[in-house]
Formats: C-alpha cells, sequence, structure tokens
C-alpha cells in the first residue's frame, strides 16, 4: 500500500508570539478550553484514539494491544489534549439538565462518559521538534473549524517548549490540509509511506 504524505511545519516567532498571549492551557478562554487527558479517562481515549486509527492506518491493519498500548504511553506521558470551543452566550445561559445530579461529571472511568469534541496528541522528536500525531474531532463537531482552533490552541502551547512543530498531512484528505494551513502550518516536504504485508 503507498500513502501520499506531506510534511507541514509550523516554526516561531508566529507560534510563540501566539503562545506569549494566551491563558493558561488550562483555562477556558475566548480562544476555547484545552486540557491535558488524565489516566482516568484513559479508556475513553482508547476508544476515540481506536476511531482515529482505523481512519489513518485502515481497519484491522494495527491490532487492538497495539492501540491500547500506544493510547495508553501518550496519556501516560501527558501528551493527550482535548480542547472545547467557547461556550456562545446562548449556551452560557441555558441551565444544565445535568445541574446538581452528578450526571454532568465526567470523572469516573466509564468511557461512555467521556465525550471531548476534540482530541489531538503529540510526540516529542528532539529537545527542541515535536510532531502533533493525532488531531481527532468528534463527527457532530466537524466542518465547523473546531480544528483548526484546536491545532492553533494546541501549537501555542506546544511552542512555549519546541522551536519546530510537525504535522503529516494525507494528501487524499484535503479538509484537515486546509485546517492545517489556516492554523499557520507551511508545506515542508513531501513523503511517502509503503507498508509491506508480512503474510
Amino acid at each position: 500500500m503507498h500513502q501520499n504524505l506531506l510534511m507541514l511545519q509550523a516554526t516561531p516567532p508566529d507560534a510563540r508570539t501566539a503562545a506569549s498571549s494566551t491563558a493558561p492551557a488550562a483555562a477556558g478562554t475566548a480562544t476555547g478550553s484545552l486540557s491535558q487527558v488524565p489516566r482516568e479517562h484513559l479508556q475513553g481515549f482508547k476508544q476515540v484514539y481506536t476511531q482515529f486509527a482505523d481512519t489513518v492506518f485502515g481497519p484491522g491493519n494495527l491490532s487492538q494491544a497495539a492501540i491500547d498500548n500506544m493510547a495508553a504511553s501518550m496519556v501516560e506521558a501527558g501528551h493527550v489534549y482535548t480542547y472545547e470551543a467557547p461556550a456562545t452566550r446562548a449556551q452560557q445561559a441555558q441551565p444544565s439538565s445535568d445541574a446538581g445530579s452528578g450526571k454532568g461529571n465526567d470523572s469516573s472511568t466509564g468511557a461512555s462518559e467521556w465525550q471531548p469534541a476534540c482530541v489531538m496528541a503529540f510526540a516529542p522528536v528532539t529537545t527542541d521538534v515535536c510532531r502533533i500525531v493525532m488531531v481527532w474531532v468528534s463527527p457532530s463537531k466537524r466542518s465547523q473549524g473546531l480544528g483548526t482552533a484546536a491545532v492553533k490552541r494546541l501549537c501555542s502551547l506546544l511552542a512555549q517548549q519546541y522551536s519546530t512543530i510537525l504535522i503529516i498531512q494525507d494528501e487524499s484528505n484535503p479538509a484537515a490540509g486546509k485546517a492545517y494551513t489556516k492554523a499557520g502550518f507551511k508545506h515542508a516536504a513531501r513523503l511517502g509511506m509503503l507498508k509491506r504485508s508480512m503474510e
């Protein structure tokens, strides 16, 4: 199987300028809320990562054990974040039907209760370079600009530690490429991924 891939790159000063002007990552701001995924949500993240892996690598091309191990490693390393868009005034004014019932609390380990709008993960490449390895947006939240906003927010955080941020785009997914470009990434190289069957 051959896959055409593009390496995209974002570098300071733009990223670090954005980082210095944003609020702390865990805080809800006008630019949305970025939160590190805790161990308590590992089971939920495994489900999301399974969906992501099936889309990227094809259903069945990675074993569930391999997917679960990768998901656990990323969460343990603190490299997984969720992003929630800022609430509109109408949403802020709407009372929650779960208020006082405990249903709105997603701190339990139940995967079914963990329903993030967007999940992202990154991996260090060197001390100065990292790569965003996952951007997943809930199907009900797609085509709303959420992916672009989320990647921008994550980049502003990563730019505080890394001088270069990379992301790989599959050319068969132009919508993702458009979102990454809007988030400040530029074309850096064309890659080719080859897969050899071991059968």
